[in-house]
């Protein structure tokens, strides 16, 4: 029935209902007890009622129409979702829909998920999470956060990722119960200028490698660790003491189905019944820590002199020519007579000995005599053969590409790794802030911070393998990585970011679009990391790509859609390719109501949020439009200026940890003439320091 003939049909029926009421009223206004013929006052009375019910029939029929219209366009706008097609047991088709939708102010102040509490009350929570809103109402700061996990943080330059995002985050984290620990990237050195007073007011200590004014800055010598673990390797027996008497099981851990006599020996908490079995035990672990320093060793050469992808021979040979010289180092490190104590392992050396060149001809014989001689199971010299044992014009070229992996450390930064004052066990001790200051206008230092990065995470991940039960840290640690995307690649990082949430370590990557990741990491790696960032946070980007892709990862929704078409001739049909149809025989015209997919959040509504609004992508969870409150505009947030001094650093004495190869070859080679080219090593003359 069309709205014509629904008017007509309310029409007859109000005037039917108004005589009827104006005979009844007039009957009884009259004082008749029963009906009587109709009379004068009954025009009256009628006319009247259906004056009356005539406006009401207008209100009704414009109510109706309004209901009618809201009806069709909240079907239009209906959030079905996506629909599946399939078929009853009976052979009834039928469609199942799914809907994506925002989450609403009520559940992220209802939902546990989304633990909601004030900024004020954070130091009351035992708990600490990635914020997904921090918006200022009235006289407070409410925030919502999820349980930690890794993050992506999408906002370009200028977005105001910094003042909505990371500052905020520091800052929350701090008041947080947990006190976790804070590792930062700081590009321009403002996150430890806006932040470094406010932590350490909250129970933080605070430290800073400090790459833009290394003079100002904790050291931290980056192959110490292997030097170290190479050094215990060979000297493993000294830990070992001796028992004597009945064994106590309660005391040390039993080798499984040992018998146990008067003398027994512990190492690493463990007891052996005898030297046999603790021999075996100790080349096992022996040849462990030889092969975690080798490694540490290979991921600082790698960093240093990354595989290129145009002719990657070149880098690949310069890499492996670094890493020989490090290892080089530790093996003379094991004969005390060339005194290469741990303040001579340093980069600083590496890099003297990798661009020391003759005079004459042959401007790299110090150099060849340096890897002539070693054992033949030398790790050392097979590495190095690949520049010193080549034609001098290859052996350029290898070298070309030392020279430009290597030029960072001048005295500056020699200073700076010459030694280490930081205790990274300490981030699980107690709550410890790092900012890595790295200049953006210096980019051929970023390959030291990638490198400082790679041995935080790497030595959080071994402490946390020592707990055997939960392998996990007690302490949670953050990384808070601003300008991500400008960084070198960090080369583990597709096994650091799935290694490190089940350990307590979580990621948040500060990037300027997903363009950028993918240019960094290539496609594959970049695509790993995405999907292992379970929280997505896009704060603005002019990226369309990424705006698409992050569009299309929030969902659609489903919309109820009506046509409607009317027939200018009676002859014939129109076809339409709908769900639904049907066609009026009164007026000829056609209905169709179409279903059609839309995206929630539409790329081009991502270029246009409201101020300070972000849209974050959450997986298990629907999408969300929250609020974060700039620092500037939140007086919850502090700023706090750190008192006035100057760091007094220790002088960097190049001299005394400088480590003369010249030197070690007249000592270790027969070289009592020039003339002379066979270089033996002499290993009789040495004590050599491995028990």
């Amino acid at each position: 029935m069309n709205k014509f003939a629904k008017f007509v049909l309310w029409l007859v029926i109000l005037i039917a209902i108004g005589l009827a009421a104006g005979y009844v009223i007039t009957c009884v206004t009259n004082g008749h007890s029963a009906i009587v013929p109709i009379r004068t006052e009954f025009l009256t009375h009628t006319t009247t009622f259906i004056t009356i019910g005539g406006v009401l029939l207008l209100y009704v029929i414009y109510a109706l129409n309004k209901w009618s219209n809201s009806s069709d366009s909240s079907k239009s706008n209906s959030t079905l979702g996506s629909a599946r097609r399939g078929k009853t047991a009976t052979g009834e088709e039928k469609e199942a829909y799914f809907s994506a939708k925002l989450v609403s102010l009520k559940e992220l102040k209802t939902n546990k998920d989304y633990h909601f509490c004030y900024f004020g009350d954070l130091k009351n929570h035992k708990f600490d999470g990635i914020p997904l809103r921090a918006e200022r109402v009235g006289a407070h700061t409410e925030i919502n956060m999820q349980k930690p996990i890794h993050t992506l943080v999408i906002g370009t330059t200028g977005s105001g990722k910094t003042t909505m995002f990371v500052d905020p985050t520091i800052q929350m984290l701090a008041q947080c119960g947990s006190k976790p620990s804070m590792v930062m990237s700081d590009p321009k050195g403002e996150l430890f200028a806006h932040n470094a007073q406010y932590l350490r007011n909250c129970g933080y200590d605070v430290q800073c490698i400090n790459l833009r004014e290394p003079n100002q800055s904790s050291r931290v010598n980056p192959i110490e660790p292997a030097y170290e673990k190479y050094q215990r390797a060979h000297n493993l027996v000294k830990e070992v003491k001796v028992f004597q008497g009945k064994f106590d099981p309660k005391q040390f851990e039993p080798v499984v189905g040992a018998t146990y006599g008067n003398e027994w020996y512990v190492f690493e908490g463990v007891a052996y019944p005898d030297k046999e079995t603790l021999k075996l035990s100790l080349t096992t672990r022996k040849q462990e820590l030889i092969n975690s320093a080798y490694e540490d060793i290979q991921d600082i050469a790698l960093a240093l002199s990354p595989t290129s992808g145009q002719d990657p021979v070149w880098s690949d040979g310069a890499r492996d020519f670094i890493r020989g010289i490090m290892m080089a180092m530790l093996e003379d490190s094991l004969i005390p007579e060339l005194k290469l104590t741990k303040e001579k392992f340093t980069l600083f050396n590496v890099s003297k000995i990798a661009g020391l060149r003759d005079q004459g001809d042959d401007n790299m014989k110090t150099l060849k005599e340096y890897f002539s001689g070693r054992e033949e199971t030398s790790e050392a010299v097979k590495l190095a053969n690949t520049v010193v044992a080549t034609a001098a014009s290859t052996a350029k070229g290898f070298l070309s590409h030392v020279s430009q992996a290597m030029n960072m450390f001048d005295q500056s930064i020699g200073a700076l790794t010459s030694s280490t004052d930081l205790d990274f066990s300490h981030f699980v001790d107690k709550p410890t802030a790092l900012f890595i200051i790295i200049p953006d206008e210096r980019d051929t230092r970023h390959g030291l911070a990638n490198i400082y990065i790679t041995q935080l995470y790497k030595s959080l991940i071994e402490i946390a393998n020592k707990d055997k039960v939960n392998i996990t840290l007690p302490r949670h640690v953050y990384f808070l990585l601003d300008e991500f995307g400008n960084l070198p690649k960090i080369q583990k990082m597709k096994s650091f970011i799935t290694a490190g949430r089940s350990r307590g370590i979580f990621l948040a990557l500060v990037v300027q679009d997903y363009t950028q990741l993918n240019s960094v990491y290539g496609e594959q790696d970049a695509a790993t990391i995405k999907n292992n960032c379970n929280i997505h946070i896009y704060i603005g980007t002019k990226d369309q790509k990424t705006r698409e892709e992050f569009s299309k990862n929030i969902g659609e929704i489903t919309l109820e859609m009506k046509n409607v078409s009317t027939n200018t001739s009676t002859s014939g049909q129109q076809q339409f390719d709908t769900v639904k149809s049907g066609m009026s025989k009164s007026s000829g015209s056609n209905v169709s109501t179409n279903l059609v997919n839309v995206p929630l959040i539409s790329p081009n509504e991502l270029d246009h949020l409201k101020p300070y609004e972000v849209v974050i992508n959450s997986y298990g969870h629907y999408s969300m439009r929250t609020i974060f409150t700039p620092t500037y505009k939140n007086p919850d947030y502090h700023f706090i200026p750190s008192p006035p001094g100057h760091v007094v650093t220790k002088p960097f004495d190049e001299i005394g940890t400088y480590y003369d190869i010249k030197m070690r070859n007249k000592l270790v080679l027969k070289t009592e003439d020039d003339d002379d080219d066979d270089f033996d090593f002499d290993f009789s003359k040495f004590k050599k320091n491995d028990n």
